[in-house]
């Protein structure tokens, strides 16, 4: 069935729930500010009085530009964000950014005139000639000032119900019962991503078919979104390197070739990963003896036993996700990948995560930094990360372990990892170092959460409604 663009659940922008939440206020001059906005936005947007966010391309609508998830509806814009609540959730703080700048122009004085351009200088903290520049080099955004200062910029948003963080949560709940059924009896290693990066590391995609990966990048330099990535794959050509293959592997998954995608994940099933697509995320079981040519980075010696993965999708799916298999009492360790609000080409470890009304501190960074350093994998410890507002998506991840903790459901020696991919404000394409952070991250992560030898101090007995073996399951049974 095709999805149409009529969400069921509206909104103001001015009135946005509090899940959309507000994007950091970036230190620089409005029209700086409003110039980065508008570069990840639609041109005309200022026309607009309704916004849709559906998970597919509207079959019946043609895209503003060849690849733009942005379409016209009439009066509105409809947005196709693949199914993906975190892409849906960084669109919206973008348009929240982009009304509170257009706010300010409201009651500028009517028409081109002298005193119009000094109020309009003025408002967006601007010199003259900066203006004028703005005009020659994007005149859509000169052009939508003048509507912006003309009346409130207040559009209409619709969702479509899939997006919903409730009905996220929902499909979180599904899919972790889903794992628990098809993982055998015993306990099991979990890992959690908000990005699908280290999915790349267990799947032999990128090994097996590098020099594949490498002549459809190449063949398709337009396609690829990571900058620099066409010049780095001609560099290595002779020698294709595993993340930069997969780098090209994560934009040929999201390529509209029927067949492509489901090909992949039966040939990953053949070899030991059994990987599920939908809502934006993507999740399954790998059973580590059979994986065939995973990342030695990241699965190193002889691993055994069987790891649980839930990688993308919205903050409320990951969430309940975790919060349903901690409270299984199967758990043998857990590590989550998420993103950090720095700059950098390290993985970053933080001591501690701080948000308005909390905090978790994470006792196993000290010793992961080290872990780090005698696997020759790249880290930065950074101390405590605050966040103004509530928690991030990882601090919720480690509210629902502490609560199973607190429940008696988890093992209190149950191991946590956590590694974060520096992330900066958003804007533009990530070049290739960038890019490669997020595998980084994911290598550390999973090389940590396997490691026997990495574990927290013992604190306690384990908890007696732990059910299963005590040690993780050698062999993945179906």
């Amino acid at each position: 069935m095709q999805t149409r663009p009529d969400g069921t659940d509206g909104f103001w922008l001015s009135r946005a729930p509090a899940w959309v939440g507000r994007a950091p206020v970036e230190a620089a001059p409005r029209l700086a500010r409003l110039v980065r906005v508008a570069e990840r936005l639609p041109g005309g947007l200022a026309y607009a009085r309704r916004i849709t966010f559906v998970p597919d391309p509207p079959p019946f609508l043609s895209p503003l530009s060849p690849g733009s998830p942005w379409h016209a509806l009439g009066d509105g814009l409809v947005v196709a964000v693949g199914g993906d609540p975190a892409r849906m959730d960084a669109v919206l703080q973008d348009l929240v950014a982009y009304q509170e700048l257009a706010w300010t122009l409201r009651g500028l004085p009517p028409g081109p005139s002298a005193q119009a351009t000094l109020a309009l200088a003025e408002r967006l903290e601007a010199s003259l000639a900066q203006l004028e520049a703005l005009g020659l080099q994007s005149p859509g955004l000169a052009a939508d000032l003048q509507v912006l200062a003309a009346g409130a910029f207040d559009p209409e948003i619709r969702i479509h119900p899939q997006l919903l963080p409730e009905r996220q949560a929902e499909a979180g709940a599904r899919i972790a019962q889903g794992l628990l059924d098809r993982i055998p009896a015993g306990r099991f290693y979990l890992l959690v991503s908000e990005g699908r990066a280290p999915l790349d590391l267990l799947s032999p995609y990128a090994a097996d078919l590098g020099h594949s990966l490498y002549q459809w990048g190449l063949e398709h330099p337009d396609a690829l979104e990571v900058r620099g990535l066409v010049d780095a794959l001609a560099a290595t050509q002779g020698a294709p390197d595993r993340d930069l293959a997969a780098l090209v592997a994560q934009r040929l998954a999201r390529w509209p070739a029927e067949g492509l995608l489901e090909e992949r994940r039966d040939n990953e099933a053949g070899q030991g990963l059994w990987l599920e697509d939908g809502f934006g995320a993507t999740w399954g079981v790998a059973d580590l003896v059979r994986l065939a040519a995973p990342d030695p980075g990241a699965i190193r010696g002889e691993p055994f036993g069987v790891l649980a993965v839930v990688a993308g999708g919205g903050p409320a799916l990951r969430e309940a996700a975790t919060g349903h298999l901690a409270a299984s009492g199967r758990l043998e360790a857990v590590a989550l990948v998420g993103h950090a609000p720095l700059d950098g080409v390290e993985p970053v470890v933080p001591d501690a995560l701080t948000w308005d009304q909390d905090g978790v501190r994470l006792e196993l960074a000290p010793a992961l930094v080290r872990f780090a350093a005698r696997h020759q994998l790249a880290a930065r410890r950074v101390g405590t990360l605050t966040r103004a507002g509530g928690p991030t998506p990882v601090a919720r991840l480690l509210g629902q372990l502490r609560r199973a903790r607190v429940a008696g459901l988890l093992d209190p020696t149950v191991k946590e990892v956590v590694v974060l991919a520096p992330q900066a404000s958003q804007g533009g394409r990530r070049d290739v170092p960038k890019a490669r952070v997020e595998l980084a991250a994911g290598r550390l992560a999973l090389a940590a959460l396997l490691d026997p030898d990495l574990a927290p101090a013992q604190v306690g007995p384990k908890p007696l409604t732990s059910s299963g073996d005590s040690r993780v399951s050698r062999r993945f049974r179906a």
